[in-house]
């Protein structure tokens, strides 16, 4: 039997920049997810490359800081542009979706104006495919 499509799906391990820190919305690409863990870098004198990993979570309910107030149901989006081939960066959220905005996930729970945490189920995209 061939092997054509895994189990699972909800996490994958990426390269990102050394910044990135555990509850950052990462972009790699078109792909967007909440990095798990803070970056670790694969040391080149243990067998490693040198660069930095973490592990994505792309599916559930997550949280991060986004300005402005947010209802149940809205959409929240980044603007923050990467290019495919190159380590992922951290990426913000807004609910506005300008043009290149890809969409992040859907708000599960309101929140007020200002500055502060929004909950939201993460949603695949693959609007465009671009990065």
């Amino acid at each position: 039997m061939a092997f054509n499509v895994r189990s699972g799906g909800k996490a994958e391990g990426v390269q990102v920049v050394s910044t990135v820190k555990s509850g950052d919305v990462v972009r790699v690409g078109s792909l967007i997810g909440i990095a798990e863990f803070d970056a670790k870098q694969s040391p080149a004198a243990e067998g490693g490359d040198g660069n930095y990993y973490t592990t994505l979570a792309l599916e559930g309910v997550a949280h991060a800081p986004v300005s402005g107030a947010v209802t149940v149901g809205q959409a929240l989006y980044t603007t923050t542009s990467h290019t495919a081939g190159n380590a992922g960066v951290v990426a913000t959220l807004t609910t506005t979706s300008a043009a290149g905005a890809r969409p992040v996930g859907i708000a599960v729970r309101a929140k007020g104006s200002g500055t502060g945490e929004v909950f939201f189920k993460l949603v695949p995209s693959v609007l465009g495919a671009t990065a």
